[in-house]
């Protein structure tokens, strides 16, 4: 009777040509799969091109049965996926119906690695699972995109925790190449063949936020003397860095504000605000920011003019008492 037929590679000190032969197992003889991971054969009967020969014993290597992780699902080609994620949305469900297989022998499993191949954010961008009830511990490290899971547990709590991998990124200006994530879980004996799942990342345009310097940045009326410069740095910060790159604009606002447009002491350039008014009274100033997608920001503040108050004598009273003695043409040239 038939045991088993066999493909292998006859070894050169066995005196036969190393090619592939079919070897016949009589009911017989013994396989065994040893800690190396080969078949030793035992009494095994070879026929190559119909001379048998009678081999006592011969070791070949042993087809390896691993776990499988398919991460697009059974009913679909290949196993590996692709999704995508948009900035500021919710972390990303990105392995839903993943696919978890156990070896031939239906051994658990005792680990899984998932990994970021290619982090651009740091530590704005992450991989989660969720472990409840069952026997898996989770880590993260956030300087490798390495998500490591590990325990020994069964291939459906294994499947079930993949199935809650979630990716997610709080950076208001994510890189927007494609993340290459990895997956791979293992028995203790040998590792699954290695999926991959490719998350594309769509960057979104954010407002700049235009800062203005005390006491300019409040409701409440800046009072000023006529003729007195006012002059302050306007700050912009962006989360699309297009302040720090210099691409945002500045522009003044100075419809029904009072100020008249040709005032050539009203100035914005490079961030700084100038103006020396020439004028009494109560003005509204607007200022500002485009950037270079045409989002805007803007600040307004009140500055009232007012003329500089009289001139009062601070002499002192005994100097007082001394002006009707002094003659006209006395001049004061020092007070001590």
């Amino acid at each position: 009777a038939v045991a088993d037929v066999f493909s292998v590679s006859i070894d050169p000190d066995l005196l036969l040509a190393r090619e592939s032969l079919s070897k016949v197992v009589n009911a017989s003889s013994t396989v065994d799969v040893n800690k190396d991971g080969f078949i030793l054969v035992s009494d095994l009967l070879a026929i190559r091109s119909g001379v048998n020969y009678k081999l006592t014993q011969i070791t070949i290597p042993a087809a390896v049965s691993v776990p499988r992780v398919d991460l697009n699902g059974q009913d679909k080609e290949g196993i590996n996926a692709t999704s995508s994620f948009t900035e500021g949305d919710a972390p990303l469900f990105f392995a839903e119906q993943v696919q978890v297989s156990a070896d031939d022998d239906n051994r658990p499993l005792v680990s899984a690695h998932v990994q970021i191949t290619n982090l651009q954010d740091g530590e704005s961008e992450s991989l989660s699972v969720d472990i409840a009830q069952t026997s898996i511990n989770a880590f993260y490290n956030s300087s490798t995109g390495v998500l490591s899971l590990t325990g020994d547990d069964t291939v459906a709590n294994y499947q079930r925790v993949l199935r809650s991998l979630q990716y997610e990124n709080v950076s208001q200006n994510p890189g927007v190449n494609p993340r290459v994530v990895t997956v791979v879980v293992s028995n203790g004996h040998e590792p699954s063949v290695v999926a991959t799942s490719t998350i594309s990342v769509v960057a979104v345009n954010n407002s700049p936020n235009l800062v203005l310097p005390a006491p300019y940045n409040t409701s409440v009326p800046v009072t000023v003397q006529f003729g007195q410069t006012i002059e302050f740095p306007v700050g912009v910060i962006d989360p699309d860095s297009h302040a720090e790159q210099g691409d945002v604009t500045f522009l003044l606002d100075i419809e029904n504000s009072g100020i008249t447009a040709d005032d050539p002491s009203l100035r914005i350039a490079s961030g700084f605000f100038q103006w020396t008014p020439t004028q009494l009274g109560r003005f509204s100033i607007t200022i500002l920011t485009i950037d270079q997608d045409g989002l805007t920001d803007s600040e307004t503040f009140t500055v009232i003019v007012e003329l500089p108050p009289p001139v009062t004598d601070v002499s002192p009273a005994w100097f007082q008492t001394l002006l009707p003695d002094l003659e006209e043409t006395t001049t004061i040239t020092r007070w001590i």
